[in-house]
């Protein structure tokens, strides 16, 4: 079982970084994959296959590639790219085209990486669903793709997982009302999103002092993270998350040799959840 793997800097997001793409919709444009905000979305022209591409400044060490808020079918399939030029030319990595392994209700397509790939200057994802074109989605219309994220990062591994217990909660804003004299229920609905929280009990010296301690930094409460409690199992598509600490904790040193850390991670949710 791997453990669980922590996606940060998303490199999307570095200062000159430009996205390429196949077609868009003039009001809700291919640039949207590069917003924290999974509801605003990228939109094709089309229900062709469709790609997004970013093009970096400098160069990235990458473990992560995937979209979220993607409103695809259970037949999308997928093909993930990164380039060590920023003319998409010299290939240093390429999945070729899997399963895209979306689930409906969580809207994610991820893949970690055995190890990472450096020297990367520019990153491309194809997708491809067929039964989009005559398919609703997530209440959405039938017909373009629909993407809120463009993910390419690098990320924190620990070398030993959680500990328990690990809490995952559907949270939801909708509002109910009872009526004083019928005692009927009114329902104003409102979106769901997940809540998990979980604690570390053994990070390494490397990771309590330096790394993991790193990755706290960066992130902080307000940057975008992309969690994966187990990457490459089973349950990788319900479970993947893009989300945001919920607040800041400390890194305690507990016990020659190991340091601690608990944290609660909060999803941000896609269109229509």
């Amino acid at each position: 079982m791997a453990t669980a793997f922590f996606g940060y800097g998303n490199a999307v997001d570095a200062p000159g970084a430009t996205i390429a793409y196949s077609s868009q919709l003039s009001n809700l444009p291919a640039s949207n994959v590069i917003d924290p905000d999974l509801q605003r979305v990228w939109v094709t022209a089309n229900a062709d296959d469709a790609w997004v591409a970013a093009v970096f400044p400098s160069a990235h060490s990458i473990r992560c590639l995937g979209l979220g808020g993607w409103l695809a079918t259970s037949g999308a399939t997928i093909r993930r790219r990164l380039y060590s030029d920023t003319g998409m030319s010299t290939t240093v990595y390429d999945s070729g085209w899997v399963s895209a392994d979306v689930q409906e209700g969580y809207w994610t397509s991820v893949e970690v990486l055995g190890s990472a790939v450096a020297n990367v200057r520019a990153a491309r994802v194809d997708i491809s669903d067929a039964a989009r074109a005559t398919t609703v989605v997530n209440g959405q219309f039938a017909g373009d793709h629909i993407v809120g994220r463009l993910w390419v990062s690098s990320g924190e591994q620990p070398a030993y997982n959680m500990g328990y217990p690990y809490n995952e909660e559907m949270c939801e804003l909708t509002e109910k009302q009872r009526g004083r004299r019928s005692g009927a229920v009114s329902v104003d609905p409102g979106p769901q999103y997940r809540k998990i929280s979980f604690g570390y009990e053994a990070l390494t010296e490397a990771e309590g002092r330096g790394s993991f301690k790193e990755f706290l930094r960066k992130a902080g409460i307000g940057k975008q993270v992309l969690f994966v409690p187990e990457p490459g199992g089973t349950y990788q598509p319900s479970e993947a998350m893009f989300c945001k600490r919920a607040e800041t904790s400390p890194v305690v040193y507990a016990d020659l040799p190991m340091w601690q850390n608990a944290m609660t991670l909060e999803e941000d949710p896609a269109l229509g959840s």
